[in-house]
């Protein structure tokens, strides 16, 4: 009787164990699941390189072979130099906007200092001459050691890499934008705070938000910071390794800029090809087609490497005229030819704008009442 209460003790002690086990493994399965989902949080990865070599590129076409390009004037970066440039097409509208520099600019760079200021930051002028975009300047950021403690779990963003800023108001402009930021703050001098960043955070109309956007966690130095706004991203993008993603920027609910930061060994690694390359990526559009001016807009970007001049060009290309209004929708037509029929399609598409909202809400859009307290 003893050994069979024995063995049913220890039975019943082996299946708790058991249990436990696997009620542990669920739990950690559980978490890793939700925080991939939650930012697609990964592994930093040292730099150096991509986990796997970069796939054939497709034949080298330089982009600025055809067409008219203007030249903005040169600035030095690195051991070499950087431009902007602008590229019309064959009715004479622009149709790329990007810079050119040297593959060289990427030696030579500053090491000092480190996050929380940039390593450096350049101002390329944009061509005199050239037709109009929906751009007033442009801005290249160099961070050495990369940026964000707080964002030191997604790949590679503590690590060196290049920010590709296009922004849509004028320097003047950004000068207005957080003037007193938090200079106390201990992770970044240059965020917003109190009535700054609940002015930064005015949510933008959810037509003028792109496709999958949210805006980034408060805990983030770029939920509100100063002379840029507040931006948002696409969390179902991959950053491990990091290479390059797209950031749009919003200030009092309208669009400031576009970011295309790419990691430093990316960059580095593509023009290693021997035959050079393009690469490509599409830029999603806002929602419901809420611009903040009417002017040529991007549908993508584009990183290259002419092997032969031994340059790159980053550009945001495919520009297509847009209004700042939402074009008159077959929807809308239907309404005026079908009556009923155009109600119901109407508001079909009227319930789907508040969901973005409400994603975007979930993700850190605070009100103004706590808007001092949720600040870095």
């Amino acid at each position: 009787m003893a050994t069979q209460a024995t063995r049913t003790t220890m039975t019943t002690q082996a299946t708790r164990t058991t249990m436990a086990t696997q009620a542990t493994r669920a739990i950690i399965a559980t978490g890793a699941v939700f925080s991939s989902f939650l930012l697609n949080l990964h592994p930093v990865q040292a730099h150096g390189g991509l986990h796997q070599p970069l796939p054939p590129a497709p034949p080298f076409v330089d982009p600025l072979a055809s067409g008219s390009v203007f030249y903005g004037n040169p600035l030095s970066l690195g051991n070499g130099m950087v431009r902007t440039y602008v590229k019309t097409d064959g009715q004479g509208d622009p149709s790329e906007i990007g810079y050119i520099f040297d593959k060289v600019a990427l030696t030579g760079l500053p090491e000092l200092p480190v996050f929380p200021t940039a390593s450096l930051r350049l101002f390329p002028p944009l061509p005199a001459n050239a037709p109009a975009t929906a751009f007033k300047h442009v801005e290249l950021i160099y961070w050495s050691h990369g940026h964000d403690p707080a964002l030191s779990n997604i790949a590679d963003l503590m690590h060196p890499h290049i920010d590709f800023t296009y922004f849509f108001i004028t320097n003047e402009q950004r000068d207005l934008i957080c003037p007193h930021p938090d200079l106390n703050n201990p992770v970044s001098p240059f965020v917003c705070t109190g009535e700054e960043l609940a002015k930064v955070l005015e949510p933008p109309p959810p037509g003028a938000i792109p496709t999958d956007f949210i805006q980034v966690p408060p805990f983030v130095t770029f939920y509100g910071l100063q002379r840029a706004g507040t931006a948002y991203f696409d969390p179902s993008e991959t950053l491990d390794p990091f290479t390059q993603t797209v950031f749009y920027g919003f200030n009092e609910g309208k669009l400031s800029y576009i970011d295309v930061p790419m990691g430093a060994g990316f960059i580095e690694e593509f023009g290693e090809q021997p035959n050079g390359g393009s690469f490509t990526r599409p830029i999603k559009q806002p929602a419901g087609g809420i611009y903040p001016e009417a002017g040529f807009y991007p549908t993508n970007y584009t990183l290259t490497y002419n092997p032969n001049s031994e340059q790159y060009t980053m550009s945001l290309g495919g520009l297509r005229y847009r209004s700042t209004s939402v074009p008159e929708s077959s929807s809308a037509l239907s309404l005026l030819a079908f009556g009923a029929l155009g109600v119901v399609t109407k508001l079909k598409i009227g319930q789907k704008k508040p969901k973005l909202a409400d994603e975007v809400k979930a993700f850190g859009n605070v009100s103004n009442s706590n808007a001092e307290s949720t600040s870095l």
